[in-house]
């Protein structure tokens, strides 16, 4: 004779069921915070390509290019330009610009061609408080917070620094001269709170940029 098959009965099932749902639900914010950390990294990684990206481009066209950073009232805005020389037929044939200073007109249009731009409120930034803070150099060697800054790369392989100022036709000259790295730390904050990892795109003078990851208490 065959023996008696026994199957799950109908709260054996639903037990199961609860219990998937249980563990589902434990795992949703663990989840939600890695892919939020994770975004924080994608944020600071596409920062420090722009950055690395305009001193190639410097190098292998010869051309001058500017790195413009602010987190002034905003989460941060990076962009990059080529310096270029008008073209007065008007058939905009532009030809490279290698000086970062004067004759180049960075606040021209004309002169100062946008190569590409990194706004953080356009990603996560608004929605997940995913903002930068920017630290420069100071004359003690130090670093300092800042809102503005203006890293500018020649195709001789020197780079010049200007901070909390306006972008002007004469914002670069012999006495801004970088020696020193920079700091753009990106980070999900609320005010003085940091949650997650911290990403941290230190920039050297030679503009060799690299995505460090620390982690601060809240």
């Amino acid at each position: 004779m065959f023996g008696t098959q026994r199957g799950f009965t109908l709260l054996e099932l639903m037990i199961v069921v609860v219990l998937v749902g249980l563990l589902a639900a434990l795992a949703l914010p663990s989840m939600g915070e890695a892919q939020l950390d994770r975004q924080v990294y994608t944020d600071a990684a596409r920062i420090s390509d722009l950055i690395h990206e305009a001193r190639t481009r410097a190098l292998g066209r010869g051309a001058a290019t500017l790195v413009t950073m602010s987190t002034n009232g905003a989460p941060g805005v990076f962009t990059s330009y080529e310096a270029v020389q008008d073209d007065p037929t008007g058939g905009g044939q532009h030809t490279p610009r290698s000086s970062c200073k004067s004759p180049t007109d960075w606040t021209s249009a004309k002169t100062a061609q946008t190569i590409a731009s990194v706004d953080l409120s356009q990603m996560y930034g608004a929605a997940y408080g995913i903002s930068a803070l920017l630290y420069a150099p100071t004359a003690t060697g130090t670093q300092a917070p800042v809102t503005t800054a203006y890293l500018c790369f020649t195709p001789l392989g020197r780079s010049f620094l200007v901070t909390g100022a306006s972008l002007a036709r004469n914002t670069f000259d012999a006495s801004t001269t970088n020696s020193q790295s920079i700091q753009i730390e990106i980070a999900r904050r609320d005010k003085a709170l940091v949650y997650g990892l911290t990403r941290t795109v230190l920039v050297p003078p030679s503009g060799a940029s690299r995505v460090l990851s620390t982690a601060k208490p809240l």
